[in-house]
């Protein structure tokens, strides 16, 4: 798989790499989009605040920024929308329970707002992960591994 490969957060080997590059001092920065994949927007103030105070939690601090994007949704429809990007800088001392955390917290925010792919970064590298419609089951863990 090379940075920016589309994986489903089903995927163990696209966790593991996620979870690898979750390492001390790098920037992580998620886009949070204004609609779902079903094109419906989306409360953004509210999710940009959600996602703010995860990062204020995990990272002890965030920075964020509205601009505007575009992808190919799976139909190969052009999708141009609002988006929000929320970052932060890990800290020097990164544990398992963090990087679990912080894919745990980027793979419910994909559930909950119904979206199509999840884009985050991790230093310089690109991670599109493909988010399931179906919420995992109770006790279930969001993340392999």
């Amino acid at each position: 798989m090379t940075p920016g490969t589309i994986w489903s957060a089903g995927d163990f080997v696209g966790c593991e790499r996620l979870r690898q590059a979750l390492v001390p001092n790098q920037f992580v920065k998620v886009f949070i989009p204004d609609s779902d994949r079903d094109g419906r927007k989306l409360p953004v103030q509210l999710l940009v605040a959600e996602i703010e105070a995860a990062f204020l939690r995990l990272f002890g601090g965030y920075w964020s920024a509205a601009g505007s994007g575009g992808y190919l949704s799976d139909g190969g429809r052009t999708m141009r929308e609002q988006t929000w990007a929320v970052e932060a800088v890990l800290p020097a001392h990164v544990t398992d329970e963090l990087r679990q955390d912080v894919i745990a917290l980027f793979l419910e925010f994909g559930t909950s707002t119904n979206q199509e792919l999840i884009l985050v970064v991790v230093g310089n590298r690109g991670f599109r992960i493909r988010v399931s419609i179906q919420p995992a089951a109770e006790g279930e863990p969001l993340v392999a591994g």
